[in-house]
């Protein structure tokens, strides 16, 4: 509906930058960081009726995007751990 078109948009304006804002310092790059907003959309977009009636859609939409990140963070933390204890060789 034309309702929930405008929903959805005013919330993407609105809240878009602030969210990558917010999750860049979990997933340390801007990249996963404006994937993981965009999965957070996508997700409203699915629930969107819902999310409408809801009483606070704002908080629903951020922590939708909390849970996104922390899901990221600890997948990308065997990653991490690799690097942090990736010996190099010595170069001799």
């Amino acid at each position: 509906t034309q309702e929930q078109i405008l929903f959805f948009e005013e919330s993407y304006t609105k809240y878009y930058r602030m969210m990558v804002q917010t999750v860049l310092p979990i997933v340390g790059s801007r990249d996963i960081a404006e994937d993981i907003v965009a999965d957070t959309f996508l997700i409203l977009l699915a629930k969107i009726n819902s999310v409408m009636e809801h009483e606070q859609p704002v908080k629903w939409l951020f922590r939708v995007l909390k849970n996104n990140a922390i899901s990221e963070y600890r997948a990308q933390r065997p990653r991490r751990l690799r690097k942090a204890f990736c010996v190099q060789p010595n170069p001799s």
